[in-house]
């Protein structure tokens, strides 16, 4: 339970609202939304990849694998996933991939669709 009249310990004049869950350290509002103080996020290892548009953790990696693009759609896409929150994002715009995977996934689906078809007429 968070001790009251606790602050910041980055912003003193801010009422803390939780603690960092890796250090303990006291955060408010503005620091708590990746759950990890400003230190320890800065101590985490950076990515290649942009910043999380969630946290701005430099934390991300590459997913090698999604439901939706099996292992060349993440690839394509530059897919990945921030190690500090858990977002998933275009890891060279920062942007979201959602449209770009529905796009895959009907470009896809349309590929198999006339292959399918094209298979079936030559029989």
């Amino acid at each position: 339970m968070l001790n009251p009249g606790a602050t910041c310990a980055k912003h003193a004049l801010s009422n803390a609202i939780g603690t960092c869950s890796r250090c303990g350290s006291f955060m408010c509002i503005a620091c708590a939304q990746a759950g990890l103080c400003e230190a320890c996020r800065n101590r985490l290892p950076t990515s290649e990849f942009v910043a999380c548009p969630a946290c701005q953790s430099q934390t991300a990696k590459r997913l090698n694998f999604t439901w939706w693009g099996g292992a060349l759609g993440p690839r394509l896409l530059t897919h990945v996933k921030c190690g500090a929150c858990g977002v998933t994002y275009n890891g060279k715009t920062g942007r979201s991939n959602n449209g770009a995977i529905a796009a895959y996934i009907v470009i896809v689906n349309v590929v198999v669709i006339g292959l399918v078809i094209l298979l079936g007429l030559l029989d």
